[in-house]
């Protein structure tokens, strides 16, 4: 098996790419990522609303 080969960035790309890391860190503390609707007023999802397999009705099994 062949090593991978390691990137290299030069000293322009590394630079940038620290910019970029800084800013989105700053981004994300000076803006938090808004909750969902419902968590932000206490309200819990129904169990009742999830979808699961349909039920199969008693006539159709007969074979009739």
């Amino acid at each position: 098996m062949v090593d991978p080969v390691p990137p290299y960035l030069s000293p322009e790309q590394l630079k940038h790419l620290q910019r970029l890391t800084d800013a989105s860190r700053l981004r994300a503390s000076l803006y938090p990522s808004p909750r969902p609707s419902g968590a932000a007023r206490g309200n819990t999802p129904v169990a009742g609303r999830t979808r699961g397999a349909p039920r199969a009705c008693a006539d159709a099994t007969s074979g009739e």
